[in-house]
């Protein structure tokens, strides 16, 4: 089953919203690994969001690098 349609975006970046950083971490890759739109809604839910989020984000965009 594919990720991308703008239910599933706002399914997880609900998620992101949960205090279980493990479960933010699955849905922040989830986003990023869901097409350029899923980096860009999580990239723009990072300006606004804690700094464990940016934290997470880095890491994705770290693991894509590599």
């Amino acid at each position: 089953q594919t990720v991308g349609t703008d239910r599933d975006r706002l399914f997880l970046l609900d998620l992101l919203t949960y205090d279980n950083d493990e479960l933010k971490l699955h849905a922040a890759r989830a986003l990023a690994n869901s097409g350029s739109d899923g980096l860009v809604s999580l990239e723009e839910y990072s300006k606004k969001s804690d700094q464990a989020i940016n934290q997470i984000l880095m890491h994705i965009k770290g693991e894509k690098a590599a």
